[in-house]
């Protein structure tokens, strides 16, 4: 059985994500979320976020071993593009979450991965482009750069991919379905540029 969690299961990609692997007899094993009431269908959720840290280190100490087949990251925040106008503790708080927080749970999720598995994660054209939110693309562009690098510690038989969509539109929703679908070890360490 082909087992997927889900990180960031409210996210707006996240339906035809789940659908599509379903269609293909992927088990969707856990999603995780931060808003309950965005909760959807019967599976199996579970509460994290990434604003809170104590949420991460408990959702990395329940973590299986050499379980999941995909981890999809999917979620996300953006600040503001009014660089010189946020709160000190509210920038600090953005970059503790988004990008400390986060690339942890990257981190620890290759442990996850069975010997085939693959973690997907849906970054940006942010990552790749001057944007006028600074402080979102280099959030992206840190975690893109750490599964990059994190590729290089993989199994044989496993891999770590980037997806990097710009302005998400069906054609870009179906490729990144594609993607997800179709990776292998051959891809391992690849960015997809989506859109541009």
């Amino acid at each position: 059985m082909n087992k997927v969690l889900i990180i960031g299961g409210t996210a707006r990609s996240s339906k035809l994500i789940i659908k599509s692997l379903e269609k293909e007899n992927f088990i969707i094993d856990l999603i995780t979320y931060r808003q309950k009431n965005k909760i959807y269908g019967e599976y199996n959720w579970k509460y994290l976020d990434f604003e809170d840290y104590e949420s991460v280190l408990n959702f990395i100490r329940d973590l299986p071993v050499n379980y999941y087949s995909k981890i999809i990251f999917l979620s996300g925040n953006s600040i503001s593009d009014n660089i010189t106008k946020i709160n000190i503790k509210e920038l600090k708080l953005f970059y503790d979450s988004y990008l400390f927080n986060y690339n942890l749970l990257i981190i620890n999720c290759i442990k996850s991965l069975n010997e085939n598995g693959h973690i997907i994660f849906i970054s940006s054209v942010a990552a790749n482009k001057a944007i006028l939110d600074a402080h979102y693309s280099s959030v992206k562009a840190g975690n893109q750069a750490l599964v990059k690098s994190l590729s290089l510690h993989v199994k044989e038989n496993q891999a770590m991919i980037s997806i990097s969509p710009s302005t998400i539109t069906e054609e870009i929703r179906n490729d990144m379905v594609n993607i997800i679908l179709s990776v292998n070890k051959n891809d391992n360490g690849k960015i997809f540029e989506l859109g541009y």
